[in-house]
């Protein structure tokens, strides 16, 4: 090799470190979790994989399976696709393997970390290296290694639904779709999360879709146009939800729900101690983990929203993803 063709090289490498580099960081907890179940998983289910889908599977290959069956209620939750996910999973291969569910639940996760970048790039103004590192930094905390021994059951794809629904109805509010495609779309989101784990009811509340200023402002027409996509909306959310607690009976070996004042403060404490769980190394104090992680989201929200009114933009996705963590468990409990 000449000289020239080495300086070649080295300018081209210079060009590209700014992004290679970042890129490489983004994409190590993803690589990094996937050769951590790849190494520890196994193909037996684990608890309560073997009554929800177990049940089904069983009554399905008995050719007795019943639409009663795949709508029945498990704990708090009506797990009616990750059910059919399952049955449609055993149809395709003839086996029942909880591998099976772990790769699609892995796809499902890498679908969220797409998203996730998605929003950095339309709510931030940041280069691309900068946009990159931002995603590396949220990779971390959406393939912490607290979350490994989550990734080797099953059953954890109908805790993460929710969560990517709502990234994608985010998206979805973000773009240059028309509202009534809005409308659609996240009302799909939002069934979706509902009948995939007890607290996805709550995106009928945060994927509610985003009228555009221009579509908003133009004739009496569009206006009247939206108010009515907006009562389908609601009307649907009603309904979804309304045939969700249909026959409901509340899990006697769960604590009742938290519906007083006087539940608050135990409730506080143990969102405190569930966040600490998630970002605390092995040994440390649980409650002061989590103290220490509320108090840093805080911080950056207020960072966040200075830096969106600065820029005339939406809040980032750092932000979204602090905050809604903690939601569906506050909603469960």
């Amino acid at each position: 090799m000449t000289s020239e063709e080495k300086l070649r090289l080295k300018r081209l490498a210079g060009r590209l470190a700014p992004f290679v580099i970042p890129a490489s960081v983004a994409l190590f907890p993803i690589v990094l979790t996937l050769w951590v179940f790849r190494r520890n998983w196994t193909s037996i289910p684990y608890g309560d994989d073997w009554y929800t889908p177990g049940s089904q599977i069983v009554s399905f290959l008995q050719g007795s399976l019943s639409f009663v069956d795949v709508f029945r209620q498990h704990n708090e939750s009506r797990l009616l696709f990750p059910t059919l996910y399952n049955l449609f999973l055993v149809a395709v291969t003839g086996r029942w393997d909880s591998k099976d569910a772990i790769v699609l639940m892995f796809a499902l996760a890498c679908a969220g970390s797409f998203l996730l970048y998605i929003l950095l790039s339309r709510t931030t103004a940041l280069t691309l290296s900068g946009r990159l590192w931002a995603w590396a930094l949220l990779n971390a905390v959406f393939f912490c290694p607290a979350l490994y021994e989550n990734f080797l059951w099953g059953i954890f794809l109908v805790s993460l639904t929710p969560g990517v629904a709502l990234l994608g109805a985010m998206v979805v509010n973000l773009s240059e779709l028309r509202l009534h495609s809005k409308m659609l779309v996240n009302s799909a989101l939002a069934f979706l999360a509902t009948y995939s784990f007890s607290n996805g009811m709550l995106l009928w509340l945060l994927a509610v879709p985003i009228c555009a200023v221009r579509q908003s402002a133009g004739t009496k027409n569009n206006v009247r146009n939206s108010i009515g996509w907006y009562v389908v909306y609601f009307l649907l959310g009603v309904l979804a939800v309304a045939l969700y607690f249909r026959h409901f009976t509340h899990p006697t070996q769960l604590p009742r729900f938290a519906t007083s004042v006087s539940n608050a403060a135990p409730l506080f404490h143990f969102l405190l101690l569930w966040l600490g769980n998630v970002f605390a190394p092995a040994g440390a104090d649980a409650l002061f983990a989590g103290c220490l992680s509320l108090a840093a989201f805080a911080a950056l929200t207020v960072v966040a929203i200075k830096v969106a009114r600065r820029q005339g933009n939406q809040l980032p996705a750092g932000w979204v993803l602090g905050w809604v963590r903690p939601l569906p468990t506050g909603i469960r409990s």
